[in-house]
Order: C-alpha cells, then sequence, then structure tokens
C-alpha cells in the first residue's frame, strides 16, 4: 500500500534584493518514489 502526502504553501521568488513575488506551490511525496518529492508552480 502507498501513502501520499501532499501540502500547499505560498512561497517567493526573490526578484532583487528591494523586490520579490509571491508563488503559490504544491509539494507532494509518494512513498511509491521514496526518493521523489513533485512540486507544482501555480501561475497566471
Amino acid at each position: 500500500m502507498n501513502t501520499t502526502v501532499s501540502c500547499e504553501l505560498h512561497l517567493r521568488l526573490v526578484v532583487s534584493s528591494e523586490s520579490s513575488l509571491p508563488v503559490p506551490a504544491g509539494l507532494r511525496y509518494d512513498t511509491a518514489d521514496p526518493y521523489a518529492v513533485h512540486a507544482t508552480f501555480h501561475t497566471g
């Protein structure tokens, strides 16, 4: 049996020392592939 863990989070893309942009993202881990974490970046 595989177990999947996922979460949604808010990241910041640092453009310069004075500026950054919000980047919503999701992370997913599945025990079927124990060495991988899949990241999805929600843009637009």
